[in-house]
């Protein structure tokens, strides 16, 4: 068990095959061999240790040597860390293959305590100025759950603080647990190591990968071509980047749309689907070749959405996302904030405003007192929008909206997916039919125990 950050951060590889690297030797060589991969196991489980081990290192020069990553989907490894900044969870969730993970509820669980790279705890002028910033933000919310606790009880409190979270930083640290198959965990590592990723982030995946060597060292030595970014699917580090300039391109021929509908389409592929009305009849028959189907085609959409809320969005694994650099978002002029709701209705919109500002601030103050860009950026507030771009197949667009729309779902992501549809809807009326909530497209509420919380659709159970 290792400490990080402060000696408050804790990471822990709890689970994985005790014989993974022998396991994976005989299931590379049941490819190329007349026996089965359980045949050859049982016969290496008897051999003596050094033979194992001279086995395990011929068969992995000739596979994972040779850039054969596949083979590492088949080993999983199951990590707990505690204390870790929400910065790094951030980047942990963005991973859509071979990763699995559960994290610690905003809504349950206050979060109070908050990371300092190591760049800012070593500069006493910028240290101090962190200090006093975070720990004025941090009382802040934590005045607002006493507050909304006195009007209104534990419910209330327990209600609020997700909402109130969206004006802290993304250092505040939370607790996460995550299973990865080995070749997920090379991406992981190998994004870690870049030159430009912030201290917060390269230690996690020193921590990681110091303890996956040592667990299994063959497995995770750098064979040759396992260690390349290209070779994995883009995703996990995009709002982590310097810069995107290709991004940037599609922000101003779309800012009126974006300021009319809050969303804009930038890409479509073709119609697979015939569009007449048995098609939600087909759907709510579970109709395969329907469904399967209408993962051909697909709408890209540009909008913007608070960094609490991607975290929401990250969740749909299938819809592909691209999220702008935080650096971009917090140097551009034009930066913006969301406010929730149920800030905006107990009379907390100037709080969030007020300490969103405060955090942006302290960004550009960190980073002329020499603080590097990629550590400053952890004092992102939650609530700091960012442009947006989402490629949603046409299976997304249906279940998305059946949940996000729902009004049992989280206000600002009602609010992101109700921008989506109009602009869907601008570019393809017959998605107003299909971009609905499930209440509605169903007749009735579908989930009975969140309905009598909810009501709000106001259709029978």
């Amino acid at each position: 068990m290792t400490k990080s950050i402060g000696g408050e951060q804790e990471t822990v590889l709890i689970c994985s095959y005790p014989n993974a690297e022998l396991m994976l030797k005989a299931l590379l060589n049941g490819c190329v061999k007349d026996k089965s991969a359980h045949e050859l196991l049982e016969r290496d489980l008897a051999k003596p240790l050094t033979k194992q081990e001279k086995g395990i290192k011929k068969t992995f020069e000739r596979s994972l040597g040779n850039g054969h990553n596949a083979a590492g989907d088949l080993i999983p490894y199951t990590f707990s860390m505690s204390g870790v900044p929400r910065l790094e969870t951030l980047r942990i969730a963005r991973y859509p293959h071979g990763f699995s993970l559960m994290q610690q509820s905003t809504r349950r669980v206050e979060h109070q305590t908050v990371a300092m790279p190591n760049s800012i705890a070593s500069n006493s002028t910028a240290r101090e100025l962190f200090e006093s910033t975070i720990e004025g933000i941090m009382k802040d919310y934590r005045t607002v759950l006493e507050f909304v606790e006195q009007k209104e009880g534990e419910e209330g409190r327990i209600g609020i603080r997700q909402d109130a979270m969206i004006f802290t930083p993304l250092l505040l640290r939370t607790n996460i647990g995550f299973t990865a198959n080995a070749r997920g965990l090379w991406h992981y590592i190998v994004e870690g190591e870049r030159e430009n990723a912030p201290e917060v982030v390269k230690r996690s995946s020193e921590e990681v990968k110091r303890q996956l060597l040592e667990r299994h060292p063959q497995i995770f030595r750098e064979w040759k071509n396992n260690y390349g970014v290209h070779e994995f699917f883009p995703t996990g580090s995009d709002f982590l980047a310097e810069s995107n300039a290709d991004l940037e391109l599609l922000y101003g021929p779309n800012e009126d749309k974006l300021r009319e509908n809050g969303a804009a389409i930038v890409g479509a592929s073709g119609e697979f689907v015939a569009r007449d009305n048995t098609f939600l009849e087909r759907v709510k028959d579970n109709d395969l070749g329907t469904l399967s189907l209408l993962i051909h085609e697909d709408l890209t959409f540009l909008t913007k959405m608070n960094v609490s809320i991607m975290h929401e969005m990250i969740r749909q694994r299938t819809v592909r996302q691209t999220y702008e650099p935080l650096r971009s978002a917090l140097e551009r002029n034009n930066r913006s904030f969301t406010v929730p709701e149920a800030m905006k209705e107990r009379g907390y919109e100037s709080t969030v405003l007020r300490n969103s500002t405060k955090l942006v601030m302290l960004y550009d103050e960190l980073v002329e007192l020499g603080v590097p860009w990629q550590d400053a950026i952890g004092v992102a507030p939650h609530s700091l929008e960012i442009y947006s771009v989402l490629k949603v197949d046409g299976w997304n667009l249906f279940h998305l909206s059946e949940k996000r729309l729902c009004g049992a779902a989280k206000p600002g992501m009602r609010e992101v997916l109700g921008n989506m549809k109009s602009a869907a809807v601008e570019h393809d009326p017959w998605l107003r039919s299909v971009m609905v909530p499930q209440g509605q497209f169903y007749g009735a509420c579908t989930e009975p125990g969140l309905y009598q919380k909810c009501r709000r659709c106001k259709l029978p159970q």
